[in-house]
């Protein structure tokens, strides 16, 4: 083989390589195609150079010779010519002569050149076009497409957390009408549409065309968020052949600082093509299903049999900081680490607290209520479990701080500290003196300390913050792994808590798979913000309950055996499924609910109910409030009879009984009763456990307590 015919085929093989290098090369995360451009050009360059090399050796070898040094300066010089679009036809032409192998890569390489222009071109003057056409091609496309709207740090959170195939797929809204900042997101590889939301913007997107679109509106500004969520649910209810069931997009709002649901009451009008989300709920939620009550008891402290405590257990829960994370961290647990024989017990600290005490206390009245104002005839008989939450002001640096939590951490039988100060670095030291104090102390057992962090940093590296320490201080609540397009689409925790929305009294339990996907439609996408959050929490609970089982509730865990039959035998599945179909519980022949499983758990799960609505604002409800016709709740007032003892439901269902036989002559005393009971459905989430985790990723297993 000739030397052309050689340097012919390395040119063919650099170009093709460097082709193939721009089209395949997955830019990092926060990364443009920088990197593939300058590849794509350094090989088009050295292939363009050696063929003008060896082009000019033949040209000058039936000549004069000038020197290697000018023969490479003259190479140099026509290969960058190439980049300008000289194509030098005439040594073609004459370099071509007896060797189409040489031509053929002289000619590629020219287009090869070409191309590349255009893409520094594009890159450096025209990138509002390509952005333009880029917008119009995915509009067009029947790929799904992703809307992001507002800016913020937790924008910046979900924008570097895109895989490549994301990033392309995704339109970027700023709300603001600012070249810079779009010129900013252009040069970041975004597709950019600038402008103040609205409905035009939306079309812009595509956001109303018939494929799949999904808009997240993640602005710092809760206001902006509300005020996008408000402009989706106008245009749906105006009259048009486009909106409503036509639309197959999905709108999920960021929320940070509102506390009342009232305010997403409107949302209830778009078909359920709305759902708003808390990142900071999210990070607790997620936390206490991965850290229930029952991993700090004592597992011989459990009747794993009956469900239920041996004796009575005092749980400390310590938050260290009262700023938004602790706030919904304590309003969370208080529902979700809900067990019976134990009152919720914690203890709040953190400098300046009179304030968002107020605010907590008023939002969360319920808590702070009761005693002899609901201990009358006038209420039901006032729910049992105690509330012990006492606030201190305090600087967390301070000696007054560590010596009060050290004794109360002594006096109880398990505690929890969650060091919350905003700043990773603080709260990683607070931790690290706490942990000092409980060695000095012979704390060794009983105790859990986790910081908050919501991005990593070396000082919550493992060697650096725990190394070989007995009490390791765990990080949680890190952004990342929550501010991504599949999470915030598709959580975990909501699956579980749609299928237990679905299949409430057991509605969907025997429906095929395939239906599943209707019956969400149906029932999830148009329930409330409040039910959407009542279902949430129920799905939380699930794992404490199966832990007094001394079973547990995992997630994408195939090699664990699952332990269904066990779940059915401790559970007294058969019996359960004969008063389940009776809707009764079961009693004693003086009708008291005995001491069984199903029983303790769901006197247990009505707890938890209680706990949520008092978390909430909600209030019990009068006698003389109540009414026959299943009216024992208020809404505007934020009243529930059912706030009341398990076996107040008893009292509460009589009464209901009574006024709806009293309206209606005809009815019967005893088919009145059974339609106004409302226990049984306190045991719907045990009864229907197995169907409520059918065709997802949930599985019952051993309790592993390692």
């Amino acid at each position: 083989m000739n030397t052309e015919a050689l340097v012919s085929q390395i040119a063919i093989a650099l170009i093709l390589f460097g082709a193939l290098f721009y089209r395949c090369c997955k830019p990092v995360k926060d990364g443009t195609k920088e990197l593939p451009r300058i590849v794509f050009f350094t090989a088009v360059f050295i292939a363009g150079f050696i063929l003008n090399w060896i082009g000019s050796s033949r040209i000058y070898s039936e000549g004069s010779d000038p020197g290697e040094i000018i023969k490479i300066g003259s190479a140099i010089i026509t290969t960058l010519q190439m980049f300008v679009l000289n194509t030098g036809m005439d040594r073609i032409e004459i370099l071509s002569v007896g060797n189409l192998l040489y031509g053929i890569a002289y000619i590629l390489c020219y287009l090869a050149a070409v191309i590349c222009t255009v893409l520094f071109a594009v890159h450096l003057f025209f990138k509002n076009l390509w952005n333009t056409l880029s917008l119009f091609f995915l509009r067009h496309s029947s790929k799904k497409t992703w809307i992001i709207a507002g800016k913020g740090i937790h924008q910046e959170t979900l924008l570097n957390s895109l895989t490549p195939e994301q990033k392309g797929s995704t339109i970027i809204i700023p709300n603001e009408n600012n070249e810079e900042v779009k010129k900013e997101y252009i040069d970041r590889g975004f597709l950019v549409i600038n402008g103040k939301f609205g409905i035009g913007i939306l079309k812009k997107a595509g956001f109303l065309n018939s494929k799949e679109t999904i808009l997240i509106a993640i602005s710092d500004d809760d206001v902006e968020n509300l005020e996008i969520a408000r402009t989706i649910t106008e245009y749906l209810n105006a009259p048009s052949d486009n909106a409503g069931e036509k639309l197959h997009f999905s709108a999920h709002i960021m929320y940070t600082n509102i506390e009342r649901v009232e305010h997403f009451k409107f949302s209830e009008n778009a078909g359920g093509k709305i759902q708003f989300f808390n990142p900071y709920e999210i990070t607790v939620r997620s936390f206490l299903f991965d850290n229930p009550i029952t991993k700090f008891i004592p597992l011989e402290r459990i009747d794993t049999e009956k469900a239920r405590l041996k004796d009575d257990f005092d749980f400390l829960h310590v938050f260290i900081g009262f700023g938004k994370i602790n706030r919904e961290f304590l309003k969370q647990s208080i529902a979700a680490n809900q067990v019976l024989g134990i009152d919720y017990h914690a203890l709040v600290i953190d400098k300046d607290i009179k304030d968002s005490q107020s605010t907590f206390m008023n939002q969360c009245r319920g808590i702070f209520s009761g005693g002899e104002e609901w201990d009358n005839e006038k209420y039901f008989p006032a729910p049992r479990e105690k509330y012990r939450i006492d606030f201190m002001e305090c600087s967390a640096f301070s000696k007054k701080m560590y010596d009060t939590i050290i004794n109360r951490v002594k006096d109880a039988g398990s505690s929890s500290v969650v060091v919350a100060l905003g700043n990773v670095q603080l709260s990683a030291e607070i931790a690290m003196e706490f942990r000092q104090r409980c060695y000095e102390e012979s704390i060794k057992e009983g105790i859990a300390i986790f910081i908050h962090a919501k991005y990593f940093s070396p000082i919550i590296a493992e060697d650096v913050l725990n190394g070989d320490a007995e009490i390791k201080i765990e990080p949680f609540g890190f952004e990342d792994a929550i501010l991504t397009l599949d999470h915030i689409e598709n959580r975990d925790m909501d699956i579980l808590a749609k299928h237990i929305a679905v299949n409430y009294a057991g509605a969907g339990t025997k429906e095929p798979a395939e239906k599943m996907d209707e019956l969400i439609n149906l029932k999830w996408c148009k329930i409330g913000n409040f039910k959407r959050e009542s279902n949430l929490s129920a799905a939380l609970s699930i794992r404490i309950k199966l832990n007094m089982m001394n079973l547990d509730l995992v997630y994408d865990k195939p090699e664990m055996q699952d332990a269904g039959e066990e779940f059915r035998r401790v559970y007294g599945f058969e019996q359960a499924q004969k008063l389940r179909a009776a809707e009764v519980l079961e009693r004693d022949a003086d009708g008291s609910i005995v001491d069984t499983t199903r029983n303790n758990l769901a006197r247990l799960e009505h707890q938890r109910w209680n706990a949520f609505h008092f978390v909430k604002g909600w209030i019990p409800m009068p006698k003389d409030m109540v009414r026959g016709k299943n009216l024992r709740q208020s809404e505007r007032t934020k009243e529930h009879a059912c706030l009341t003892t398990f076996e107040g439901l008893d009292e509460l269902a009589k009464l209901q009984a009574e006024l709806k036989c009293k309206d209606d002559p005809n009815l019967d005393f005893s088919t009145a009763l059974k339609e106004s009971d409302t226990m049984h459905y306190d045991c719907d989430q045990m009864d229907c456990l197995e169907g409520n985790i059918k065709d997802t990723k949930y599985r019952i297993v051993k309790w592993d307590r390692s």
